[in-house]
């Protein structure tokens, strides 16, 4: 019944059966608490966190857990170097995975990273559907798989698949900014600008929201509104420098040349 967890079951002489909760469990909690900020600052927190846990309790799996999503976080959202992130990514994951098998999590993750880094969709595919069998309340795989779809052409994919993780988790902000960025890939801009505002909305401090909502409306032909919005998260993230880089762009567009050119000399 405890799964994973079972090796918490421990008998203890002439007592009987206790749950031994490891003591890296507060770091592994205040760990995910740092990760669910999606900024660099809280994932690298975070990574402090799961790498003092796993010092505490080298056999815990969820440091590990913890651990390699950090790394495979920070690279995905390019806040730090992805050929530097994503070889430590596979080691953390090799580790958990040796300590708590292959579970739907971690064969996410895995094939989150066949997908962006090793450009292997067929299999990246392949995994998130098996994913999707074993463990279908796990919202983070329809927002990966809807952008495998979507940058691939198959927006009708895309779409069923984003609508099937609505109703597993109808308020996860990675599923709203995918939404989003699927829409523009498209080029129904007014869609996305639409479906931007209503999630921004609803997810005011998440920065890929609201880059994704610039993005729509810089698209649509609305630089001066995309701009408000790449400040904002600019602001939330600021030590992320493609938003400045976006923002830069966008302030060109609108022939801002001195504003851009300062935000270029600010980034080198």
């Amino acid at each position: 019944k405890l799964g994973e967890y079972g090796d918490w079951l421990v008998q203890r002489p002439k007592v009987g059966y206790a749950l031994k909760v490891p003591m890296s469990n507060e770091l592994v909690r205040t760990g995910w608490h740092f990760w669910t900020q999606r900024t660099r600052n809280g994932f690298e927190r975070a990574i402090d966190c799961f790498t003092r846990a796993i010092g505490e309790a080298p056999s815990d799996f969820r440091a590990y857990e913890g651990l390699s999503a950090s790394y495979l976080s920070l690279a995905i959202f390019g806040m730090r170097p992805p050929l530097e992130l994503y070889p430590r990514f596979l080691e953390a994951h090799e580790q958990a995975v040796a300590l708590s098998g292959l579970r739907p999590e971690l064969r996410c993750n895995r094939a989150f990273g066949l997908y962006v880094f090793e450009h292997r969709p067929a299999d990246a595919e392949a995994e998130f559907r098996r994913t999707l069998e074993e463990k279908p309340s796990l919202a983070s795989t329809y927002v990966r798989l809807s952008l495998l779809h979507g940058s691939m052409g198959r927006f009708d994919q895309a779409f069923e698949i984003l609508d099937r993780g609505k109703q597993v988790d109808p308020l996860l902000p990675t599923l709203a900014a995918s939404e989003v960025l699927v829409r523009c890939w498209q080029r129904d801009f007014d869609a996305a600008v639409a479906l931007g505002r209503r999630h921004v909305e609803l997810h005011p401090y998440v920065q890929i929201v609201r880059v994704n909502y610039a993005e729509a409306l810089r698209f649509a032909g609305r630089p001066r509104e995309a701009i408000a919005q790449y400040h904002v998260a600019s602001i939330i993230s600021p030590d992320v420098p493609w938003l400045r880089a976006l923002e830069g762009a966008c302030q060109a567009e609108l022939g801002r040349r001195s504003d851009a050119r300062a935000m270029v000399e600010g980034l080198e």
